[in-house]
């Protein structure tokens, strides 16, 4: 954990007591958040969310096949390929993270991702005082009041 940071404070000649905290936890936070060459599970989420055919089982298969399937000859294993696995669901997969082994389940996680903006708040910046901010949401409010056909 922080092994970065401690490398950056190396880098720019900051003073600090070097913590070993016995864990390099940035395979796994690559394998969540990378948006290199391959893509981690929260991009590769977005990706999917804007294919029109995409669902939670596609979303996942694509999971594994990114971060589980084979190797191309001469290609390099990802870092963060050793933290993932498949599930025993039919839709999920499981994560090392420091404490242990994580199982999540990918069921209406692409439904959840394109959730919209919650009623109440675009309701709230509909009424703002600001005529710009309400503005924005202007639809938003008509849509809810029933004015405008869905």
């Amino acid at each position: 954990m922080f092994v970065l940071e401690q490398e950056e404070y190396t880098r720019e000649g900051i003073e600090w007591d070097y913590v070993n905290f016995g864990l390099d936890l940035q395979p796994t936070i690559d394998l969540i958040e990378a948006s290199g060459p391959v893509i981690g599970v929260l991009s590769c989420l977005d990706e999917e969310c804007i294919m029109p055919k995409a669902t939670d089982l596609t979303f996942t298969n694509k999971l594994h096949t990114m971060w589980r399937g084979d190797l191309q000859p001469g290609e390099e294993p990802h870092p963060g390929r050793e933290k993932y696995e498949p599930t025993r669901f039919e839709q999920g997969f499981t994560l090392q993270h420091y404490a242990g082994k994580v199982e999540y389940r990918t069921d209406g996680w692409l439904e959840k991702n394109k959730d919209p903006l919650n009623d109440n708040l675009t309701r709230v910046l509909a009424s703002s005082s600001e005529r710009y901010v309400s503005s924005l949401f202007a639809d938003y409010s008509d849509i809810s009041s029933g004015l405008l056909a869905p």
